[in-house]
């Protein structure tokens, strides 16, 4: 049986849905997605080759800011599309800045390590969740795209379920 229903996007979801989905109807692109994974998220991030590159100045303001006051250390933000072979990061405009095949993926885990270091980059207690691929690593933070002051979704997560869900299933096209 199938039903209609009906919803409303923010319109930062809909330039995302309308730069993915080509010549395929809004409508129809929505529909698979969801059903592929329906995952997009707001994230910060960081790739193990750029903390070189992170003064000490950002490390110390990161450290003594970061969550549940301000935002972990990161040097970009935007957002995450899950599809179902791939993860897509996009910066605050919309824009695709890179994207990452899953069986590139090497470990997906959460925690500190030799890079980003517990008390160095973060005093919080949210670990980053770190995509780990052949080279280099990306740590990220990520929530859900909520309604401001409906679920008061502020806080980065280091964890993603939906995430995990995803690297662990079987790819899918």
């Amino acid at each position: 049986m199938t039903q209609k229903i009906s919803i409303s996007l923010d319109e930062n979801i809909v330039k995302l849905i309308d730069m993915e989905r080509g010549d395929i109807p809004r409508s129809r692109y929505i529909e698979n997605v969801i059903k592929s994974t329906g995952l997009m998220l707001e994230a910060l991030w960081l790739f193990s080759d750029e903390f070189d590159s992170v003064s000490g100045w950002e490390r110390w303001v990161s450290a003594h800011t970061s969550q549940p006051l301000g935002k972990p250390l990161h040097k970009h933000d935007g957002f995450i599309s899950i599809t179902g072979s791939s993860m897509h990061f996009y910066n605050g405009n919309m824009e695709l800045l890179y994207t990452v095949k899953k069986d590139s993926i090497l470990d997906l885990s959460v925690g500190y390590d030799e890079f980003f270091k517990r008390f160095r980059d973060s005093r919080g207690f949210i670990p980053p969740m770190k995509v780990t691929l052949q080279g280099k690593s990306i740590y990220m933070f990520t929530k859900t795209l909520e309604r401001k002051g409906i679920n008061r979704g502020s806080i980065f997560r280091g964890e993603n379920e939906a995430i995990s869900a995803w690297f662990k299933n079987p790819l899918q096209e």
